[in-house]
């Protein structure tokens, strides 16, 4: 059974992943998975990127070119990294 942090844990041991790997990995619906994905997007801690996969041959053959998503964790949440370099307090004591 997959949970919020099982999902977490994958794709931050992992980097990145397809629904495709996470649904076999975790035996559940992609349905299922979307909605958690959904949840760390919102949250800014995972992003999703369109990829493209087609044939490598080089042949006069006309292979399809699919595109799927990859869901990649970022280390920090997009709020945070705004943040990056804090203001300091005040410099001088009172």
């Amino acid at each position: 059974m997959i949970t919020l942090s099982k999902l977490k844990k994958y794709l931050r041991t992992h980097g990145y992943a397809t629904l495709k790997e996470i649904v076999i990995c975790f035996q559940t619906e992609p349905k299922q998975v979307q909605c958690m994905l959904q949840h760390f997007i919102n949250k800014g801690q995972v992003q999703a990127r369109n990829i493209s996969t087609g044939c490598t041959a080089q042949c006069s053959q006309t292979c399809p070119i699919t595109t799927s998503l990859l869901y990649e964790w970022k280390d920090q949440p997009a709020q945070s990294q705004s943040l990056a370099h804090p203001m300091p307090l005040n410099k001088y004591p009172a």
